[in-house]
């Protein structure tokens, strides 16, 4: 591989190195190196980091903490960013911190305020940046909520922006970050005090004792997002796989045939307003399926563990058999968590 980098842009991007192996990066444990990686440990290093690539017209990929990520075999054709600004700062009320601090290190830093609001989300692996990236949730409750203000590079237009909660646009597992692939650089959330310490201390247990049961090693987390399924959703799903299943374009009553389809789905499959993938995976009958040296996880169907130096293309495999046969069972297009990179 040719070495694109002057000696100047070397020195602008201290520490960059050359064909690093990304398996160590990613808590998958998956995938061949990127051409190029810097680890940036600032706001300024971020910025300056997607300048350069920019100046030489080189493909970019923000890493954060490495989870919910599937590196291609063949790796990544360019330079890989890892976001590492783990600035902290308590306002009262108000947290400010860096998109590389761990989701953990926050929530732990509001705890020790006295104040509340992420505890749902005690265990979950990742970085502050990511979680808001894909609004990550427990219990019904996800990190949009406690959101104030979020900085962001706009890279199109080299400018620092910043955005409002309800600029953020959350979703289900879902960010306009997500569409407009702005950068997140930092943020702000807002807590509110912690009135019961032991109902808090509760809720930590409640969260810590379901992460328990999920693997911990080489995973990466929830590969395939659960269901909504309250309100108008509940109606957009009815409506989406009636027509998926006859091909009719006119909506009319098809919610209402639609409801046949839901006799496949097991009661016990919803929980918090929505369809649990794990469970309907693991009705099928699917846990323990391996393919090459990645398997569904006998702890958690919706966790594919790297079990016998996996390779992306197993996991891949993995992926659309479930899909398939989820598909078919009960018409519901499961779509994945997981990000692909290099593919």
């Amino acid at each position: 591989m040719r070495d694109i980098f002057s000696k100047s842009w070397k020195k602008e991007l201290a520490g960059l190195r050359i064909s690093e192996d990304l398996k160590k990066y990613t808590t998958f444990k998956i995938g061949g190196p990127a051409d190029y990686f810097f680890t940036a440990k600032s706001k300024k290093d971020i910025i300056k980091a997607v300048g350069v690539a920019q100046d030489l017209k080189l493909p970019y990929y923000i890493l954060g903490g490495g989870s919910n990520v599937l590196v291609a075999d063949s790796g990544f054709r360019g330079l890989v960013i890892q976001i590492a600004n783990q600035e902290l700062e308590c306002r009262g009320r108000e947290i400010h911190c860096g998109a590389g601090l761990t989701l953990g290190a926050l929530i732990q830093k509001s705890l020790n305020q006295g104040l509340a609001g992420l505890e749902d989300l005690s265990g979950i692996p990742g970085t502050v940046g990511g979680a808001i990236y894909g609004n990550a949730g427990a219990f019904g409750h996800f990190i949009g909520e406690k959101v104030k203000t979020v900085w962001v590079l706009d890279p199109k237009h080299s400018q620092v922006k910043v955005y409002t909660q309800k600029e953020c646009q959350f979703g289900y597992r879902e960010s306009v970050f997500k569409r407009n692939h702005n950068i997140i650089l930092d943020a702000d959330f807002v807590f509110e005090p912690a009135p019961d310490k032991k109902r808090i201390l509760k809720k930590i247990e409640r969260a810590q004792a379901v992460r328990a049961r999920h693997p911990y090693k080489n995973c990466a987390g929830s590969v395939f997002k659960n269901i909504p399924f309250h309100g108008y959703a509940r109606l957009s799903w009815l409506r989406q796989i009636f027509r998926q299943s006859r091909g009719l374009q006119s909506e009319g009553s098809s919610e209402k045939q639609g409801e046949r389809f839901l006799k496949n789905v097991p009661s016990e499959c919803v929980q918090y307003g929505e369809i649990k993938a794990a469970c309907l995976i693991e009705k099928l009958g699917l846990k323990n399926k391996m393919m090459g040296g990645a398997a569904i996880s006998e702890q958690h169907a919706n966790f594919i563990v790297n079990k016998r130096e996996a390779k992306a293309k197993d996991v891949l495999d993995l992926i659309d058999l479930v899909r398939k046969k989820v598909y078919k069972k009960y018409r519901i297009v499961l779509e994945t968590e997981i990000q692909f990179v290099g593919f």
